[in-house]
């Protein structure tokens, strides 16, 4: 009884035990989910009274199109933190519903455990919260993703409206009158700016400011003259070179708006730091000094542009071709059109900065986009009727010829034509919008078009023989001349399909969108969105492609040097060599596969449905596949035949080449390659000359007359195999006499060969050295009874026909 007793308070003290850690394991395990759950309701509770007053805001008729673009940029950030929440809320949910499968099925009698039942109703709770936190955010991410269409749609009204409102035509007096009258007040209201910032600045400018600003000018002389020097020396080209290479002809075109745009960004940066330690930056300078900033800047890229693929004074390192005199006309057209540019930007913001009336914007945007469309139709008129026949310089052909320059004539004619029709039908606006956005595309497109040409010249030119990076892929990774261009195609299309990513929406936002609804279609394309019920994040995939291309590179690299250190230093032969390094391939690349399914987060539930489809797939058409792939794995594992021996199948004879997984290559004698399914390497006889060693046996016939001595030829035919480098002699060669013929005795010698690959020449060697011998031994050889029987009927032949002539 006092056992019995014992016993059971074991077992209580037991369960008690099992529950505490139980729950003691659920607390550990719903500790970070609780913070994240509490981070979450704090997060919505906060954001839903800013969703609230956001759409109040857009109801307001006086809203501004600042207003809207700062509402879209909020939304923006506030659909961006939901979805980080929601992407950390989720890997705790799955993790509780993983802990709550493995409990199984909940028994229908109700018969379990106390500790399974306690962790059973714990994780009940927890996944119930997560599901419902999961689903607020779904349902705030689904309102954000409303407000922020209507704030696009008002966004696309107020521009379209805007834009297509017809104004006065630029043939209308009044328009210009009445700008004429507002642009005295333009200056009058500049010069009172002007004052009281210079009034400002007088007040608090002593000599140690004045002191930081000197340093501050000759920093900046120092980074706007020596560095870009400097820079343009270290990065090269070598301009003096007679004859440049196409890259570095595309290098000298990229290179220069990359200076210059650094060497300007750079000295603006500093003497806009040193204004404001000195305190002479107002809000409103500050801004006009920051559109100054971005105007100079773009006419710094267009005139580095067209300085580098003009080249007007470098015909050598032209791109286009194109004559001198047209290279610098066009030049000068294309650099005044960058100030045009640049002076509307500026012009822009101080006309709203100092609240101009409608009249004087109107007027500005006249001039500047009469001035765009008069100096865009020279250029196009001079390039047009260009004179072929006067090429002052000498044009290298090659890539970046910008040949697609002449079929885009049509398009710039289109756009010159329907700003044209907009400014005389009044509306100024779409003809500005229409004017300066033919010089933003067409920038954008040059760029992109350079970068393309140069990145394709580098993997053109960077990995052919005699380059670095061309040797280290041949090399180290063993790679052939055919799979490094393959190489350089793969990695250019890849950059092509980056540009295109990159550059397409850039163009189309030029138009049409605005950067907060750029910067929304890029999130989400990278950084998840559902089709159906599968959230597809580029950026992941990214991730994944990356760790298994360096995986794959890793074990190739592994490979080599496996091969080049350990490998060649034993006495294995190229077979199990190669054997072992196929073996290491197929494991690299499992591990890769492995290794990128991981950072997908692939779900392998799903995984296994379409496994059990697949199999039903494989027993039916993939059947005669799946069975050359395992006869290929039997193939290294077993070895039967191995690379560099010299097998014969029913296909033909000839060396093993390669091993794949689904077939292996036989290259005859003739060199030609037969391909031989690995099924048919298991199930049929192969005859391997070479499986366990290279030893091989020649065998020679050779007849002599009658007359001659059996033992003497014996000795004869001996001696000529001892001679001879390639036999063995262990096992010693020997001489058959193998029959009695109709015209000679027949013999034949047998002798071993250190190397059977060698049998056809040793056999060639041994015939002539055997002939010779017999001849200087005064031994016959007969001819063979089919010759001897051909000659005897020649010779009736022949005396018939003497009969008859005689007759």
């Amino acid at each position: 009884m006092t056992l019995d007793t014992s016993n059971a308070l074991k077992r209580q003290w037991h369960l008690i035990a099992g529950m505490l850690l139980i729950a003691l394991m659920v607390i550990v395990t719903a500790l970070p989910v609780l913070a994240n759950q509490d981070q979450v309701s704090r997060k919505l509770e906060t954001w839903r009274p800013q969703l609230t007053k956001l759409e109040d805001a857009l109801k307001q008729p006086d809203l501004s199109d600042a207003g809207l673009a700062k509402i879209k940029t909020q939304l923006e950030t506030i659909r961006g933190q939901a979805l980080e929440l929601k992407n950390q809320v989720v890997p705790a949910l799955k993790n509780l519903e993983q802990q709550y499968s493995q409990l199984g099925p909940k028994p229908d009698n109700g018969s379990e455990s106390a500790e399974i039942a306690a962790k059973r109703s714990a994780l009940d709770e927890r996944l119930g919260n997560l599901r419902g936190l999961v689903k607020q955010l779904d349902v705030f991410s689904v309102r954000t993703s409303q407000i922020a269409h209507t704030t696009s749609e008002l966004q696309r009204t107020r521009f379209t409206k805007r834009v297509l409102t017809a104004n006065r035509s630029v043939l209308n007096p009044r328009l210009w009158i009445d700008g004429a009258v507002q642009f005295e007040a333009f200056w009058q209201r500049i010069a009172r700016t002007v004052n009281v910032w210079l009034d400002s600045v007088s007040l608090i400018l002593d000599w140690k400011t004045g002191a930081i600003l000197a340093a501050a000018a000759l920093v900046a002389l120092f980074f706007s003259v020596f560095l870009r020097r400097r820079l343009v020396r270290w990065l090269g080209p070598n301009l003096s070179n007679p004859v440049p290479s196409h890259l570095e002809r595309q290098w000298r075109a990229v290179r220069g708006p990359l200076v210059n745009c650094f060497s300007a960004l750079v000295t603006f940066y500093i003497i806009g730091h040193a204004i404001n330690l000195a305190g002479f930056l107002s809000l409103r300078v500050e801004r006009l000094y920051i559109e100054i900033v971005y105007a100079v800047m773009a006419y710094v890229l267009i005139r580095s542009l067209t300085s580098g693929i003009l080249a007007p004074d470098k015909p050598l390192w032209r791109l286009p071709n194109l004559s001198d005199s047209t290279a610098r006309t066009l030049k000068r057209y294309i650099d005044l059109m960058g100030l045009i540019f640049a002076l509307d930007m500026v012009f822009t913001y101080v006309s709203s900065a100092l609240f101009m009336p409608v009249q004087f914007t109107q007027v500005q945007s006249a001039v500047s986009s009469i001035a765009l469309v008069v100096v865009a139709t020279l250029a196009l008129i001079k390039v047009s009727y260009e004179s072929h026949d006067d090429q002052e310089g000498t044009i290298m052909p090659g890539p970046g010829q910008f040949l697609w320059a002449g079929k885009a004539k049509g398009i710039l004619w289109l756009i010159i034509l329907a700003t044209g029709i907009s400014l005389l039908t009044g509306h100024l606006a779409l003809g500005l919008l229409l004017s300066k956005q033919l010089i933003a595309t067409s920038v954008l497109v040059v760029i992109i078009y350079m970068l393309h040409c140069l990145m394709d010249e580098i993997l053109t030119t960077g990995l052919a023989q005699g380059w670095v990076l061309g040797n280290l892929l041949r090399k180290t990774l063993k790679l052939s001349d055919a799979s490094v261009t393959r190489i350089a195609l793969l990695g250019g299309t890849i950059f092509d399909f980056i540009l295109v990513f990159i550059g397409l929406p850039l163009i189309v936002s030029l138009w049409a969108l605005t950067w907060v609804d750029l910067n929304s279609w890029v999130s989400k394309i990278f950084f998840g969105f559902q089709i159906g019920g599968v959230t597809i994040s580029l950026s992941v995939v990214f991730i994944a492609a990356s760790a298994f291309l360096g995986v794959l590179v890793l074990t190739r690299l592994l490979t080599s040097w496996l091969d080049t250190r350990v490998l060649s230093r034993t006495q294995m032969n190229r077979g199990v060599r190669d054997s072992i390094k196929t073996a290491m391939g197929y494991s690299g690349f499992i591990v890769a596969a492995l290794f990128a399914v991981s950072f997908t987060g692939l779900d392998f539930s799903k995984v296994a449905i379409v496994a059990g489809a697949l199999s039903v797939g494989i027993g039916f058409g993939l059947q005669s596949v799946v069975n050359n792939f395992v006869s290929g794995l039997i193939l290294l594992v077993e070895r039967p035949i191995k690379v560099g021996d010299w097998i014969v199948v029913s296909g033909g004879e000839g060396y093993v080449k390669n091993i794949k997984v689904r077939s292996t290559e036989i290259e005859t004698f003739d060199r030609a390659t037969v391909i031989v399914p690995n099924s048919s390497l298991i199930s049929e006889p192969v005859q391997n000359w070479t499986h366990s060693d290279t030893i091989g046996r020649v065998k020679i016939l050779v007849g002599v007359s009658y007359g001659s001595d059996p033992r003497q030829v014996e000795e004869i035919l001996v001696n000529c195999a001892r001679d001879n480098d390639d036999v063995l002699g262990d096992p010693a060669p020997w001489v058959v006499f193998s029959d009695f013929g109709a015209s000679s005795l027949d013999f034949e010698l047998r002798a071993y060969l250190r190397d059977v690959d060698r049998v056809v020449r040793v056999s060639s060697s041994l015939r002539f050295e055997i002939f010779d011998a017999l001849k200087a031994a005064g031994i016959e050889i007969p001819f063979p009874q089919r010759d001897i029987n051909i000659r005897n009927i020649n010779r009736l032949e022949d005396n018939l026909q003497s009969k008859k002539n005689a007759e």
